[in-house]
């Protein structure tokens, strides 16, 4: 029987490939962060020494760490196209989020597949963008709601603001139509008649904002001068009428409803939460406080005797509610 001899150098290269092929299999986690300060990447750095020493991390997700709103956001994503997202507001928790996003089960097969769900700790986030990510942008948005102030009015308003981290300074523009009755003397006969009026109101104002996130919805506080003008038409007047004086001749009556401007004070709350990557549902809640109001113009009349219909009484104060969206802009 022949006797093969093998060369002890090449027996021990072959016992190194064996011992290293787990290893060189396997890749490291594509971890990297984007314009961030010192201290965060250095956690970065951190975390992705640490998952290269582990052998149940998913190779096949990207992760992204990028300034965001008193902290950074960490996004995950498959080359499938799936991700998810966190906020991470504590550079001690970095690098325990990272590892939340990427490791895996042992017994799960690392390999791309794209029908396949994510993670249970990836679905259980939200897979768009969370409202208290975003960066610095321009945001319009309109919404809907009723306003209280003596009466219920309908309408609506738009809003254009700038943000700048958790700051943001806009414009707003708003509109309501209601109504009521009111008791009205008629010039003429001197009797009393309620007749119903329109309300309609337009707003304009400038309004100042923090933003903080509770949770998974971010609240914004608004403060800002408003002026609104006001403006009423009775469905029923009577027209300008003729009466015989009883020490004169006839003269013409006609009523004068003056429309009346206010200066407001106010503040409120929008709270949103993400329905898209750039579209969030809008809930708001603001309350008004009138500090200066001034009848407009009077209308002019040749006629010799006026009757000025005075706005009803009502409170110097207002709330209303509304519901809209928000549109970011050049994100």
């Amino acid at each position: 029987m022949e006797v093969v001899s093998a060369d002890p150098r090449l027996l021990a290269g072959m016992c190194a490939v064996v011992i290293a092929m787990p290893h060189l299999a396997r890749a490291d986690v594509d971890v990297r962060g984007e314009h961030l300060e010192a201290r965060w990447s250095n956690a970065v750095d951190e975390a992705r020494r640490a998952l290269a020493r582990r052998d149940d991390v998913d190779t096949f997700v990207e992760v992204i760490v990028s300034p965001a709103s008193g902290g950074v956001r960490v996004v995950a994503r498959r080359p499938s196209g799936e991700r998810a997202e966190r906020h991470v507001d504590d550079v001690d928790d970095l690098g325990p989020t990272i590892f939340a996003l990427v490791v895996v089960p042992r017994t799960a097969r690392l390999e791309p597949v794209h029908d396949a769900e994510l993670p249970a700790d990836l679905i259980v986030r939200v897979i768009a963008p969370r409202s208290g990510s975003r960066r610095d942008g321009f945001e319009l948005g309109a919404a809907l709601g009723a306003r209280w102030q003596g009466s219920i009015a309908v309408g609506g308003h738009v809003f254009a603001d700038l943000a700048a981290g958790p700051w943001l300074v806009g414009a707003n523009l708003g509109w309501t139509t209601g109504g009521g009755d009111q008791r009205v003397v008629d010039p003429a006969s001197a009797e009393t008649t309620t007749e119903h009026y329109a309300l309609r109101t337009f707003e304009i104002g400038i309004e100042l904002g923090r933003r903080v996130e509770l949770g998974p919805v971010e609240v914004t506080a608004l403060v800002g001068p408003r002026l609104a003008m006001s403006t009423r038409s009775f469905q029923d007047v009577p027209a300008p009428t003729m009466s015989l004086m009883r020490t004169g001749p006839m003269v013409s009556s006609a009523f004068d409803v003056p429309d009346v401007r206010e200066a407001r004070l106010a503040g409120g709350l929008r709270a949103w939460w993400t329905s898209s990557a750039h579209l969030q549902l809008l809930l708001g809640v603001d309350a008004t406080l009138d500090v200066a109001r001034w009848l407009g113009p009077s209308h002019p009349t040749d006629a010799a005797e006026v009757t000025v219909v005075e706005a009803p009484a009502r409170p110097a104060w207002g709330i209303a509610v509304t519901l809209g969206g928000m549109f970011e802009v050049g994100r």
